[in-house]
């Protein structure tokens, strides 16, 4: 079995205006932007999830913290700028939540360092967030192959949280991953997981199924150029059958719609600008993958775009793809 690379420090690269981490261009890894763009576009996507799932950041918020645990143990995966940790620390702060954080990419190089201390300066008395454990890892390798003082051991975690990796995690490593979370877990603690998928569907039926469809054809670029990288473009319909197999309990998997396009203007937070932030950066990966020579005159997120708005249905067709909100118990370890 060949061994899966690790990276080892926050070295970036530019293209098309964009910084990106390089373990992850050159490993194919998750080859989404870590710039400050891209920030702000975490941030935004954790609000909307805050909307979509009842402004819960715990899904599982009757259970958590768990009772007679005074400092609960918390694990995000793929954390990306913190948004949700700065979310569960805000909400839970008087329960001194002790939270990790697992990365590729953790944001540690000392030009970022220097910006910090600058704002520190700056915002002296404004109020400061609790801190949290950053842990570098790329999530296709087992925890089990990690052998470092700050390894995750088993039965540590009262919660985790796993969110929009498709675009990281190998098809084959789904299974394993699902299992690995659940012996981290504490009995009784929980997982939750979110994974969204661009299975387009369009509610006033205006949407044409062919390719001569734009929106039809970004679809298709992108579940082949995800299948091309050993990415599952349907993991999120897949979740129920991996934590069945790795034996939870009380399992919850439901089915919501992001909205995207002209819809009635009550729904327009979850709506047409912040779908097209997801869609535009999603657009790198195909951009990377199937024209490179074009990829730093014109990057991905002007892809997308372009077609899109090449189309009627942007206007008339009330469409929205899938998220896949999963809550799940862990009643007892596995020695599998």
């Amino acid at each position: 079995m060949s061994t899966v690379q690790q990276p080892r420090d926050d070295r970036t690269v530019s293209r098309g205006n964009r910084t990106f981490a390089q373990f992850s261009l050159l490993n194919d890894v998750y080859c989404i932007p870590v710039d400050e763009a891209e920030g702000n576009r975490l941030d935004e996507l954790n609000r909307i999830l805050r909307e979509v799932c009842g402004d819960r950041v715990v899904l599982p918020q009757e259970h958590f913290p768990p009772p007679g645990v005074d400092e609960p143990a918390v694990l995000d995966c793929g954390y990306g700028k913190g948004a949700w940790i700065d979310d569960l620390l805000e909400q839970y702060g008087a329960y001194e939540c002790d939270v990790t954080g697992v990365d590729l990419y953790l944001g540690d190089s000392a030009e970022e360092d220097d910006d910090d201390d600058d704002e520190d300066d700056d915002d002296s008395d404004a109020e400061t967030v609790q801190e949290f454990v950053k842990k570098r890892w790329n999530l296709n390798a087992r925890f089990s192959a990690d052998h470092s003082a700050d390894r995750l051991r088993p039965e540590s975690f009262d919660l985790i949280n796993s969110r929009f990796l498709s675009e990281g995690i190998d098809t084959d490593r789904w299974a394993s991953y699902v299992m690995d979370l659940k012996r981290l877990l504490k009995p009784g603690g929980w997982l939750q997981m979110i994974e969204l998928e661009f299975l387009f569907q369009s509610h006033s039926g205006r949407l044409s199924l062919d390719l001569t469809e734009p929106l039809r054809l970004w679809t298709e670029w992108y579940d082949t150029t995800m299948r091309q990288s050993n990415r599952d473009p349907r993991a999120g319909s897949r979740l129920r059958g991996y934590l069945y197999s790795a034996g939870f309990d009380e399992i919850q998997h439901h089915r919501r719609h992001l909205f995207v396009g002209s819809w009635n203007p009550s729904k327009i937070n979850v709506g047409t600008a912040k779908s097209w932030q997801k869609l535009t950066t999603l657009s790198f990966r195909i951009t990377w993958r199937r024209y490179p020579e074009q990829f730093a005159q014109n990057p991905g997120n002007g892809l997308a775009l372009a077609l899109c708005r090449s189309s009627p249905w942007a206007v008339t067709s009330n469409a929205s793809c899938i998220l896949y909100p999963t809550r799940s118990r862990s009643t007892k370890t596995d020695s599998r």
